[in-house]
């Protein structure tokens, strides 16, 4: 079991759900300009309840239910009882929150698992896909810049109250950024 596993399976996960929901989310409707009107994706994960879904929040959405998930009209469109790759997902996370390494807690590996779950959000591969679907979703690769589209991976029970999407953004930004930051010696 391990971190590229976990984020490999929620990637497949999110996928497999998307790609069988397109009826479902093509009866969103389209705007004028053939888009679907999402703002947000959600990827829930509750790894003590071997549960995960995908949500996802329009642009007519009111701003007070941004992150409040469960609130989203289209919240739990896809779960682990309508995708298989979802529940293999979730149990694959509910059996690395179960037996965790025995050097970790269960708070500590259950933080490794939503990061694996923002990483797996976070893939180019979902942006494609969303695209695919008609949904405007940017590709943010390990770049700083905003975008008006949201992904989103929250910690349910708000140990860490941060969407981790945002943790493994800055992260990737910071990673590049020093690795290209070369300060030049100081002149003698």
């Amino acid at each position: 079991m391990s971190f590229s596993a976990c984020r490999d399976t929620f990637r497949r996960g999110i996928i497999e759900g998307l790609l069988a929901s397109e009826g479902y989310i093509e009866a969103i409707g389209r705007t004028a300009q053939g888009i679907i009107p999402v703002s947000a994706i959600a990827l829930d994960i509750y790894p003590w309840h071997a549960w995960a879904n995908l949500s996802l929040r329009l642009t007519s959405d009111p701003m007070d239910i941004r992150y409040a998930i469960a609130d989203w009209p289209h919240f739990d469109f896809v779960n682990q009882e309508t995708c298989s790759p979802i529940r293999e997902a979730a149990v694959y996370a509910a059996e690395v929150y179960r037996n965790p390494p025995a050097s970790m807690e269960r708070i500590e590996i259950a933080h490794l698992i939503f990061l694996a779950g923002a990483e797996a959000l976070l893939d180019e591969s979902i942006a494609e896909t969303l695209n695919r679907l008609g949904i405007d979703a940017p590709n943010l690769g390990d770049g700083i810049k905003g975008h008006w589209f949201e992904y989103l991976v929250l910690d349910p029970d708000g140990t860490v109250r941060a969407n981790y999407c945002e943790i493994v953004r800055a992260n990737r930004s910071t990673d590049r950024l020093i690795d290209t930051w070369r300060p030049t010696p100081p002149a003698r």
